[in-house]
């Protein structure tokens, strides 16, 4: 019988409707994806040097939005009130399109 595990096999790929080769020992190789742990940062509070990452989000996002609020103030030709109904999907737009 011709084994898959140590033998080149040709298996079909459904997407590109072709045949690839598949390599030998594939399954064997030592790296099968990264595993990374997350490990919780206790910064000290209200110090930007110990998470620059999240700073440099938390103001992107702020710059985003009041951007876009202003915008959609212009276009109407009033500004938006902050309990307006549409602030929350406002907010969520922006982090949509931070994150494309």
């Amino acid at each position: 019988m011709h084994s898959t595990e140590h033998n080149p096999h040709r298996r079909y790929n459904p997407l590109t409707g072709e045949w690839i080769l598949v390599s030998p020992h594939r399954a064997l190789r030592p790296w099968q994806g990264a595993k990374e742990t997350v490990s919780d940062e206790q910064s000290p509070a209200y110090d930007s040097q110990a998470n620059g990452g999240v700073e440099v989000g938390v103001m992107l996002i702020r710059g985003l939005f009041r951007a876009l609020g202003l915008g959609l103030g212009a276009s109407i030709g009033n500004g938006v009130p902050v309990d307006h109904a549409i602030i929350p999907w406002l907010l969520e737009h922006t982090a949509l399109l931070l994150s494309v």
